[in-house]
């Protein structure tokens, strides 16, 4: 636990002293800068890149190893894949984009692409931990990991604690919210604490078309996502994609309610007590004259509003 805290605290410290990136060990890197960032982030993997990693394994919620090109390959596959590599699982920046994401480009809106389309996220921890990543994100798509990074690393991904010059429009936490976060849901995973993935590892994202890579971009820094008006473009997906983003602003109050990893409430618990053994609040009923008939005037009221149960 004092590993994990560690951790935590040196990405919280980079936002005032950014290190040099480490170099990966494929010696593809692109160029970096004095802050450890990509000058060119365009600059992402190649034909070359996915292939050499086409058979390295990616393990599924279960533990359950397959090789990455049994994400882009095979006739049940969709022929256009879009694979977003995260950092590790407790880091909130990747959970906001993720968030995101999953907000502005549904899976049914893939499905209605021609070609079709599906997205793929794959993270550097433990496979136990993609449940609560998934529930705590709400994302509808389909989650991997990779933890000995040597996909990363293969496809020229940085290790950078350097949060970047910018706030992306995709971020709903503020940075503190996030390094509060990030602490919290290590220290609730228990053992699960030191599983998360590798602190400095960054990602990117790649779209894969029939097998070919059709574009992609590494990370600079860690809040270097993809914006999502881009990957809507890069899907060719219709409709105003600056306006889909916008609207995903809504995200945040989701944000709010599912920031606790260890423990996430219900859909509308909290927010509906029942009325039983109170006292109701009666609307009294306006008294209408009604003529019987035989002159008698009787007094009706409407039926009292209300019954107690919970809204």
């Amino acid at each position: 636990m004092a590993a994990s805290m560690r951790l935590v605290s040196a990405e919280a410290s980079s936002s005032t002293a950014k290190a040099p990136a480490a170099p990966s060990s494929c010696g593809c890197d692109p160029p970096a800068d004095s802050y450890g960032t990509v000058k060119n982030p365009q600059n992402g993997p190649s034909q070359a890149d996915i292939d050499a990693c086409a058979e390295l394994p990616i393990l599924d919620v279960n533990g359950k190893s397959y090789p990455f090109r049994s994400l882009y390959t095979g006739s049940e596959k969709a022929s256009q894949q879009l694979i977003i590599f995260v950092r590790h699982f407790f880091c909130g920046n990747c959970q906001d984009y993720i968030r995101a994401v999953s907000h502005a480009i549904t899976p049914d809106a893939l499905s209605h692409l021609s070609p079709p389309a599906a997205i793929t996220i794959i993270s550097c921890g433990d496979p136990s931990l993609i449940p609560k990543y998934t529930a705590t994100t709400s994302c509808p798509y389909p989650i991997f990991t990779d933890p000995t990074r040597k996909i990363y690393e293969t496809l020229g991904m940085i290790r950078t604690l350097d949060l970047g010059p910018t706030t992306p429009s995709y971020m709903q936490s503020s940075l503190l919210g996030v390094v509060v976060g990030s602490f919290w849901q290590a220290l609730s995973s228990g053992r699960s604490a030191l599983k998360g993935g590798d602190f400095s590892q960054v990602g990117g994202e790649v779209v894969v078309r029939n097998g070919k890579v059709v574009w992609g971009r590494r990370m600079r820094n860690t809040r270097d996502h993809a914006e999502i008006a881009e990957l809507r473009r890069v899907l060719r997906l219709p409709g105003d994609a600056e306006e889909r983003v916008r609207r995903s602003s809504s995200i945040r109050d989701v944000v709010r309610r599912s920031s606790s990893w260890a423990r996430r409430s219900s859909a509308g618990r909290g927010s509906r007590r029942s009325s039983s053994g109170s006292p109701l609040r009666k609307k009294q009923a306006e008294v209408e004259p009604v003529s019987k008939g035989d002159g008698t005037i009787l007094n009706r009221r409407a039926a009292p509003t209300g019954t107690g149960a919970e809204l």
